[in-house]
């Protein structure tokens, strides 16, 4: 730990008073210390403290009778009988015709009279006496380019960011003439014994303020050039250092042979720092480009945007993040830092920053919440915005900014590009009916498909975490996303894979169609096997609100082996955790199979689960390869018997009927409906569709009757099952007279996803997905040739953080996951990122954007 030196002296506000004889006006600064840091042996590490409570008010705190009387008193008070210096001997601060005893005519001297005041609040200098030293204007006298043997720094006095400091001007005041900063004899406040004093110094920002010596280095320039015009910003003005010369240079302490005029030892370090004096008001903008500004002061998981805007007064570049904090409770940013872009796009860097709305504060009366922190250079700033309190919105009552949502009949359900069902990246349980009581029916769903490849089951499996990934669209070289008829614009833009070979989309009519196309081949494995099975799914999914079938969504999938191998024994599921009611509820489910449907219902159909009566979900197979039909049904009870396994030859098992788990449990329980076994030869594709189908109950149900012959399974003839029977059947009637046989365009071997034995024909570097992401993304590139590869991350600064790859690749088609952390293990803030690859001579970068 670094110590102060002696002269670490510390003032409050209430001890500053104004001398009533003054005509002039009263400088409102405050000297926090006056220190060195380090002297001609280096840091000083250990000094012994003192406590400056107990100072007269009767004296000026900076006269030199306070020193001696007071403070240094032969050694005795502080035990450091040889002084500051290596050398021996004590260094103060005066000001420039300062009356001894009067600390503040120093203080309205060095300010000019409290013109400096607003400048010198809460900013930290140095003056470093340094082997070279520096050039300084005798800007008073000769105007002449003179050296110095110190340098005059505006430092960053917080930790982090001395990369912030700023080379400062020095002006002199020569007050001998000679023309030569130097020390001489006497000052007034020696009161005749024969202290050295300095030069006057002046200590001047340059115009260009930027960090570092660029602008203390132009000015040099201009002086030599004779272009100088004494630009630049003083802040500090005719300072002085006193040189109290007791025991200095002596041979032993207290011998009294030491010289009288000596300069400070090179290495020494003076630090003065100012007392931050007032708060400055910033402008901050709550949820910008929002107003007004509405949040809803209930929502303990809500989050707040607020940004520091940069102005013609200040700049938001120079926050330290760490030091602010946001409401009544001063919550900090959820991410420990915050992050530099142009919010209002001015042109300037503002800072936004993101606080947990739990963690600010902030009720229904705070009509303006206040943000305050400090800058990297110790200035204090406050600022605040308006905010209006109002209600939440559940979620089934917003409308999500997002093309993969059914919301044309009476079902509102969400549709991931990666085949994920009520779920993707950034949200879960998605599936209401009806779709405006908030009634939640699925947690996630999706298809699951397994084969054998050279004897080897592997799955494929969508819910939760899927391990499908999106297509490129075309040759496009862009990533699939959901796209939905329903919206003029798509139907410009549709997708080749769902047109007709002359650009024609294919959009099945009177029906909200969304479409997307996904594969595993680069996706994540999440079982035990290491590998793909190597599948593509064109899967189109329809809204129609024709009475009668307004109930339910019909999906239609066509799989396309792209695996360059033999797919033998396939199998198809779809895999559902439905939570009825709402999530709260999900563990007095119960599910089961009856005509062929998967169905999940609330055991006792609680009505206090429900905004609106309870219904039943279900799934149903419309189509099936080669009219299979069923092969299982299947429960999983979570954290139960029969809880679905992570291995792919257990899952493939319950897909192909080869395990079987019925079950009359209530609890949070999954379910699984399959169709199989077919062969898939390479680039060969079968069509398999079902509906997810919801049946109304009537008012008073409670419990459903067992089928006598299935005691796991309901009656089929239960009135409670009546109107979902009924849906089964006019969808199945409207799918046979309608959509039967409605395939797509066969794909050629040059338009299907490319199988990894193929080699491409030029480097590429693609798109990661999912974009933008949280907390973990997928880097896709190709190879023409065995290369070694770096792959590389980058932050909105453009540093390197985290290096990805670098290794040696054969030729193919490969994907690299990022986790989202830099090279410590460390999550960094939102932003918009750089990722490059470099491949032999191949070099390209692509944008990418984490959300936090």
């Amino acid at each position: 730990m670094k110590y102060s030196l002696p002269f670490f002296v510390m003032f409050s506000l209430a001890c500053l008073l104004v001398n009533p004889s003054n005509s002039y006006s009263q400088s409102a600064s405050s000297i926090l210390s006056f220190e060195m840091i380090s002297n001609g042996n280096g840091l000083i590490n250990d000094v012994i403290g003192f406590d400056m409570t107990t100072a007269p008010t009767d004296y000026g705190a900076y006269s030199a009778d306070w020193y001696r009387d007071v403070l240094l008193g032969s050694g005795s008070v502080l035990g450091l009988p040889n002084g500051m210096q290596a050398s021996g001997g004590w260094y103060f601060i005066v000001a420039g015709s300062a009356a001894i005893q009067d600390y503040e005519s120093a203080l309205n001297r060095w300010t000019r009279n409290g013109s400096r005041d607003d400048i010198l609040d809460g900013n930290t200098y140095e003056i470093r006496f340094t082997e070279n030293g520096a050039k300084a204007q005798m800007a008073f006298t000769t105007q002449t380019l003179v050296d110095v043997p110190f340098e005059i720094w505006r430092i960053a006095v917080l930790p982090t960011e001395t990369n912030r400091d700023i080379r400062m001007i020095p002006w002199i005041y020569d007050d001998n003439g000679d023309d030569t900063f130097n020390f001489k004899l006497d000052h007034q406040a020696a009161d005749g014994d024969d202290d050295p004093y300095s030069d006057w110094i002046y200590f001047v920002l340059p115009d260009d303020d930027s960090p570092g010596q660029s602008g203390y280095d132009q000015f040099v320039q201009d002086v030599m050039n004779g272009t100088y015009n004494f630009g630049g910003q003083e802040h500090l003005a005719r300072l002085i250092l006193m040189n109290w010369n007791q025991h200095q240079g002596e041979s032993f302490p207290g011998a009294g042979d030491g010289p009288i005029n000596i300069m400070p030892e090179k290495g020494t370090i003076f630090r003065i720092s100012f007392e931050p004096r007032n708060a400055r008001n910033i402008v901050i903008d709550i949820k910008p480009g929002s107003d007004p500004n509405s949040i809803n002061c209930d929502n303990d998981k809500g989050i707040i945007p607020v940004a520091i805007l940069t102005t013609d007064d200040f700049n938001a570049t120079e926050v330290y993040p760490p030091s602010v904090t946001f409401g009544p409770n001063k919550a900090q940013d959820m991410h420990g830092n915050g992050q530099l872009e142009d919010v209002d796009d001015d042109g300037d860097l503002d800072m936004l920053f993101h606080f947990r709305l739990a963690e600010t504060g902030i009720q229904a009366n705070n009509d303006y919440p206040i943000l305050e922190g400090q800058s990297i250079y110790g200035r204090y700033f406050f600022g605040s915005d308006a905010i209006r309190c109002v209600p939440m919105l559940a979620d089934c009552e917003k409308k999500l900014d997002d093309p993969g949502v059914h919301d044309r009949n009476n079902v509102r359900l969400l549709v991931g590009s990666d085949g994920r069902i009520a779920q993707n990246d950034s949200i879960a349980a998605h599936a209401y009916f009806p779709k405006n009581t908030c009634d939640q029916y699925i947690y996630s769903a999706g298809p699951s498909i397994g084969g054998k490849i050279n004897g080897t089951p592997i799955v494929a499996h969508a819910p939760f975490r899927s391990e499908f990934v999106p297509s490129e669209i075309g040759d496009s070289g862009e990533i699939f996303r959901v796209f939905n008829s329903t919206l003029p614009k798509e139907k410009k833009i549709w997708p080749p894979e769902f047109s007709q070979l002359d650009g024609t989309p294919i959009i099945v009519g009177q029906a909200e169609n969304l479409v997307v196309q996904y594969n595993d081949l680069y996706g994540p494995q999440r079982g035990d096997q290491p590998i793909p099975l190597g599948v593509e799914i064109r899967q189109r999914s329809l809204a129609f609100n024709d009475i009668g079938i307004d109930n339910a969504l019909i999906f239609i999938w066509e799989i396309t082996n792209i695996s360059g191998q033999f797919i033998e024994d396939a199998a198809f599921g779809f895999w559902c955790d439905a939570d009825v009611g709402n999530l709260t509820s999900a563990s007095d489910d119960r599910t089961s199979v009856v005509n062929d449907i998967a169905i999940t219902w609330d055991h006792d159909f609680s009505v206090g689960n429900f905004k609106e009566k309870p219904s039943i979900v279900g799934f149903h197979f419309l189509e099936t390869p080669g009219n299979l039909g069923v092969a299982n049904y299947a429960a999983f009870v979570n954290g139960g018997p029969n809880q679905e396994s992570r291995e792919d030859s257990a899952q493939y098992n319950f897909l192909t009927g080869a395990n079987q788990f019925e079950t009359d449990l209530t609890r949070d329980i999954r379910m699984l409906l399959s169709t199989g076994t077919f062969d898939l030869s390479d680039g060969e594709s079968v069509v398999v569709a079902g509906a997810l189908i919801f049946g109304q109950v009537p008012e008073g149900t409670t419990f459903l009757a067992t089928d006598p012959d299935y005691p796991f399974r309901p009656d089929p003839s239960d009135p409670i099952l009546a109107d979902l029977l009924n849906t089964q059947s006019l969808v199945h009637q409207f799918y046979d007279q309608n959509l039967q046989g409605t395939g797509l365009p066969k794909r050629t071997a040059a338009e299907k996803t490319t199988s990894p034995d193929l080699v491409p024909n030029q480097f590429a570097l693609h798109q990661n997905y999912p974009n933008p992401f949280n907390p973990e993304t997928e880097i896709r590139f190709e190879l023409p040739e065995a290369s070694h590869v770096v792959l590389k991350i980058f932050n909105p600064l453009g540093q390197e953080i985290r290096t990805l790859v670098s290794k040696s690749y054969p030729a193919g088609y490969h994907s690299v996951r990022w986790d989202g952390k830099d090279n410590s293990g460390n999550i960094p803030a939102s932003g918009v990122y750089i990722y490059q690859i470099k491949a032999g001579e191949f070099v390209a970068v692509k944008k990418m954007t984490p959300l936090r």
